[in-house]
């Protein structure tokens, strides 16, 4: 009996990625590090208060590491799929669900910051689909029904 071991090529191939036809590449563009480099103080922002839940030194440490990684994880992702805008935002999006469940512990003074964070991004961040998909446009009336949904739902979330 004779085993066949595929060669070192074939093998790497049979790894390659169907769209790009290599592993061996970068995924985030220029365009996407500026929305990155942003939301770095949303993440120190969301450490920062998961830190203040606790009162000692080594649970405030592990908590800050824990509320700033969480919402980064989307952007490893980045690495392994072409879809980089996707990975943003959902990083954005667990930054926004951990501080909206930390609301209780987010100090006024936090507030501007989170607030210029948040104003940075939609100004000088950018967000593409990754077809070029463009979304189709609402009337004001369904707009504003979204909108009036999305706060009844939201003040029924309990606060930490």
């Amino acid at each position: 009996m004779v085993i066949r071991i595929p060669s070192k090529t074939r093998l790497l191939r049979s790894f390659s990625n169907q769209i790009t036809g290599s592993r061996q590449r970068l995924y985030y563009n220029l365009d996407s590090y500026l929305t990155i480099g942003l939301l770095f103080p949303l993440f120190i922002m969301v450490g920062r208060t998961s830190a203040l839940t606790r009162e000692t030194s080594k649970e405030k440490l592990i908590l800050f590491l824990s509320g700033f990684l969480v919402p980064g994880f989307p952007l490893l992702l980045g690495f392994f799929g072409w879809d980089i805008y996707r990975w943003i935002f959902l990083s954005i999006v667990s930054a926004t669900c951990c501080l909206f469940y930390l609301r209780n512990y987010i100090y006024r003074t936090h507030v501007g910051g989170i607030l210029v964070i948040y104003t940075a991004l939609a100004v000088l961040g950018r967000l593409d689909y990754f077809d070029g998909y463009v979304p189709r446009l609402h009337s004001l009336t369904d707009s504003i029904a979204f909108l009036r949904d999305i706060f009844s739902f939201v003040s029924k979330i309990p606060a930490f």
